[in-house]
């Protein structure tokens, strides 16, 4: 029976580790600058022939908040509800954890993301995200599965290859949340009977 109990517990465990990320119900929208409509920011400044950066699409980027816990701040898991303010060089977005939110893409001028979050009973929490070459990356990747010599072949077409048509991508963002210790007034007020 003891061994059953340890098999059941030891299976909880694994699961837990293996947590299925939270469901997004829908797709935030940035919030462009005025004169600008739709994802692409930068259109009208290019449609009265500024030098601005080329559109290459758009893409949804996940914002997740998780909490830590503890004097060694393990992660103890994923939590809604945090209140983000989403910002780059030319939009912004206001958003609540989990979300997806429908940035633009201008390769490798894409803007740095800055994503701001809150709740009560934790610390403010500042992230910033830039993109990342996914055609090097994916070259490289492949190259690397094909051994020592693939993988040199894939340096050298990353070296010669020209960056202005490579895809950019943002990575997920994540926020990692600390707990805020509670005041030395509001644990006072806990304390009192």
């Amino acid at each position: 029976m003891r061994r059953g109990m340890i098999l059941a517990v030891s299976a909880a465990l694994m699961l837990a580790g293996c947590a299925k990320p939270m469901e997004v119900g829908a797709i935030t929208e940035i919030k462009p600058p005025p004169g600008s409509q739709g994802v692409d920011v930068y259109a009208a400044q290019r449609a009265a022939g500024q030098q601005v950066p080329q559109f290459a699409g758009d893409q949804i980027v996940e914002v997740r908040s998780y909490y830590a816990d503890g004097a060694d701040q393990q992660e103890t898991g994923e939590f809604p509800g945090a209140t983000c303010k989403l910002t780059a060089s030319n939009f912004s977005a206001d958003l609540t954890t989990p979300a997806k939110v429908r940035v633009p893409v201008y390769r490798a001028q894409s803007s740095e993301l800055v994503v701001n979050c809150q709740k009560p009973g934790f610390k403010p929490k500042l992230v910033n995200v830039g993109t990342f070459n996914e055609t090097k990356e994916q070259r490289l990747n492949a190259g690397a599965s094909a051994g020592a010599i693939g993988l040199l072949m894939m340096v050298v077409a990353n070296a010669a290859s020209d960056e202005k048509t490579h895809d950019f991508k943002y990575p997920l963002v994540r926020v990692d949340m600390e707990k805020a210790k509670p005041s030395a007034k509001s644990a006072a007020d806990t304390a009192a009977p």
